[in-house]
């Protein structure tokens, strides 16, 4: 039964337009390397050539058929068998070895745990319903253009709300541990090229979702902020 509940839910995504890829990355040919220890599991590829399953799919404005990289938003079956992804992608998030070589760079921002997706969704509307409040508050004023609109505060990374709303589409009561990766303080501004994550790992389903870019992100202020019981 789990596994045809998997199977409904990526079966809707790669069927909805809207997700511009619906299968893992028709790059990396070869499996590049060995893994770093015992935590990857799927240390040789099932298929020699290359992977071409479908328990991954992505999609975002610069989203490519070649690689995860452009995407801002990936989900992946949470016990998926891809070696792209869990080489190419996961890796970098949870394996120990690598996550060590990151040393102080790198934060990782717990947001909540056994995070329900309707809760989740029905916080967005929530922010979304305060920033229109706020908006209407401060028209004509100079503030009003300096507000992050269309954006939430999760953890102090802004993320554009109708991004976070995608990437739960087609989730109903499925619970999450939501986290936030980001830049740690010793990063000096001008090397904060990349954008923060959000990661929502779930029993079914592993999402990533990306923030706004940080350069950006400063010009601004404002933005409700979810997560952390912000509504109490």
């Amino acid at each position: 039964m789990k596994d045809e509940i998997l199977d409904e839910v990526l079966e809707k995504l790669r069927g909805n337009r809207s997700f511009k890829v619906s299968r893992c990355p028709t790059a990396f040919h070869e499996h590049r390397g060995e893994p770093t220890g015992k935590w990857q599991r799927n240390t040789k590829p099932e298929h020699p050539n290359n992977c071409c399953c479908e328990d991954v799919v992505y999609t975002g404005e610069f989203a490519i058929e070649t690689t995860f990289d452009l995407s801002t938003i990936i989900i992946a079956n949470t016990y998926t068998k891809c070696w792209k992804w869990e080489y190419h992608q996961a890796r970098w998030m949870f394996d120990p070895e690598v996550l060590a070589q990151h040393g102080t760079t790198l934060e990782y921002r717990q947001v909540e745990r056994n995070w329900p997706a309707d809760e989740i969704r029905k916080l967005l509307g929530q922010a979304s319903a305060r920033e229109a409040e706020m908006l209407a508050k401060m028209q004509g004023t100079e503030l009003a253009q300096k507000y992050n609109k269309g954006h939430i505060n999760i953890r102090g990374v802004p993320f554009p709300t109708n991004r976070v709303r995608k990437a739960l589409m087609y989730q109903t009561n499925q619970q999450f541990d939501a986290t936030v990766i980001t830049y740690g303080p010793d990063v000096e501004e001008y090397n904060r090229e990349h954008c923060s994550l959000l990661i929502l790992i779930g029993g079914k389903h592993t999402i990533i979702v990306q923030s706004q870019n940080y350069q950006e992100a400063k010009k601004h202020i404002g933005m409700t902020s979810i997560g952390y019981n912000a509504f109490e």
